[in-house]
Parts: structure tokens; C-alpha cells; sequence
């Protein structure tokens, strides 16, 4: 099967599973552009979709995770991640989100 074939085969089983939601669709959609690369905005609603679809600990951290980086991003140059502040970090950590900071570096674990 090409790519096409078996992204038809997925959005068909989801259909299947789920029903026809918006959700089903915004996932679908945004899991096929996922490769090329999403916008901010765009991987907020893929991550919705998907834990509301698949609901688990890693899709809700990483919702956190993104949202946190909405607000904080407003007035930074595209690709840029704003420096968490003490507070940010204690939001970050009151939804079990690991920050490691080093030097040249800024970690953001979402996993379980």
C-alpha cells in the first residue's frame, strides 16, 4: 500500500471507531501534515484531537506543555521558546512536566 492508500485505511478506521466528529477529521487532517511540520496552533489542535480521541498522560502534559508556550510566545521571534520563569517552572512542574535547564540547553519532558 502507498502512503495514501493506508492514510485512507486509517481516517476509514477512525471514522469506524469514533464516529464522524470533528475531531476525527482535525486528527486525520493534522497527522498527515504532522511530517512536513505543523504551526504552533495547528499541533494545539492536533494534540486536542488526539486526547480527546486517545486520551493518556503524555497527550495532557504535552497540551499543557504547548498551550504554556502559546501564551509565553506572543511577542517572540518565530521558532523561539521563551525562558520559564520561576513561576512558569512551578506551573510546568504542577502538571507533572520535568524541565531540565543546563547551559545551552532547555529540556521539557511530557512523557508518563
Amino acid at each position: 500500500m502507498d502512503d495514501d492508500e493506508i492514510a485512507a485505511a486509517t481516517y476509514h478506521q477512525l471514522l469506524e471507531q469514533f464516529g464522524d466528529m470533528p475531531e476525527v477529521h482535525t486528527y486525520h487532517e493534522l497527522s498527515r501534515k504532522f511530517v512536513s511540520g505543523l504551526t504552533l496552533e495547528e499541533n494545539i489542535a492536533f494534540v486536542e484531537a488526539a486526547q480527546f480521541l486517545f486520551p493518556n498522560e503524555t497527550n495532557r502534559k504535552t497540551l499543557v506543555w504547548l498551550k504554556w508556550r502559546q501564551a509565553k510566545e506572543i511577542d517572540l521571534p518565530a521558532g523561539a521558546i521563551a525562558e520559564p520563569t520561576e513561576e512558569d517552572l512551578a506551573y510546568l512542574y504542577s502538571h507533572g512536566i520535568q524541565v531540565m535547564r543546563t547551559p545551552t540547553s532547555l529540556t521539557i519532558y511530557t512523557g508518563p
